[in-house]
């Protein structure tokens, strides 16, 4: 019988330890966002946990819309307006926005169509509570118009008037339809690049997402573009909020529906890559029959 003895060059011991390292900076180099609940109105409020303010008595809590086809014990927050063509609004602080952000939500539409009297707007961030101020600054998402099918438009706001359309969505939404909702993703880099997806958009009346609809990464897979603007930054203690502009029609006055409110805030780290300890057998024994030569040493 003889012995042999199996010696790990230390080449193989500086590949392995290059191998780990790479494992660990591509783990740690790439960001997986995980939505946050913002309020989906389960409470049956919009008063608590969290507070939305503003024009408070033009929304009611609906306890089960009638959007598309409708959803059963959805809570969801519906406009609810007196017979004055204006634009009524709910606000909510939020104390933290990180450096990035991501928000989340569902929209719905009633009886009125869009148009550019009747418009509903989604306010990603605004530095005043009072989102019809003259001196409101912001980002916001804004559909309705006369022109053309109905886009979505993330719009960047100074002193209360439009300055810049970020993006203008690549799809819309057949001028004159009623009755539809539709998912919505937002997201903003910490160095202003924004981006946004939605679900398929619905293009005849009565169709679309629901008012439960999880708008999530999976069910918000259609790009709608994408642009960059980076002359405001959220700041600490800014609101989101729900607008609508509406006209004195009956319908007009309970067209828009909101719910399911995502708001995710991530802060820019620098991710920190320590070379793992390796502890290496580099010399195997094994005892074998006669008749076998060594390897690798005598």
């Amino acid at each position: 019988m003889k012995l042999f003895y199996l010696r790990l060059k230390g080449k193989f011991l500086f590949l392995f330890r290059m191998l780990i390292l790479v494992i660990l900076i591509t783990s740690a180099g790439g960001r997986a966002w995980s939505q946050t609940l913002y309020d989906d109105f389960a409470d049956g409020n919009f008063t608590l946990n969290p507070v939305w303010g503003g024009n408070t008595a033009q929304w009611t809590i609906s306890p089960n819309s009638d959007v598309s086809t409708g959803a059963l014990s959805s809570n969801t927050i519906r406009l609810s307006a007196t017979a004055v063509a204006t634009t009524d609004y709910l606000s909510s602080q939020i104390p933290a926005w990180g450096t990035s952000q991501e928000w989340n939500f569902w929209v719905g539409r009633r009886g009125q169509a869009f148009t550019a009297a009747n418009q509903q707007y989604f306010w990603l961030y605004a530095n005043e509570a009072i989102l019809t101020s003259a001196t409101l600054d912001g980002y916001r998402l804004a559909i309705g118009d006369d022109a053309g099918g109905d886009d979505i438009r993330l719009e960047y706001v100074v002193n209360g008037t439009v300055s810049a359309t970020v993006i203008t969505s690549l799809g819309s939404f057949p001028n004159g339809i009623t009755d539809f909702g539709f998912l919505v993703r937002v997201s903003r880099s910490n160095t202003g690049v924004w981006a946004l997806n939605t679900s398929a958009l619905p293009t005849v009346s009565g169709s679309g997402a629901i008012a439960t609809d999880v708008p999530s990464t999976a069910n918000t897979p259609v790009s709608q573009g994408s642009g960059t603007n980076n002359s405001l930054l959220p700041a600490a203690n800014g609101y989101i909020g729900l607008a609508a502009l509406h006209s004195t029609g009956a319908a007009a006055l309970a067209a828009a529906e909101f719910d399911m409110i995502y708001f995710t805030a991530a802060s820019a780290t620098t991710p920190t890559v320590t070379t793992p300890t390796v502890t290496v057998i580099t010399n195997i024994s094994a005892t074998l029959g006669a008749n076998v030569s060594s390897i690798g040493g005598s």
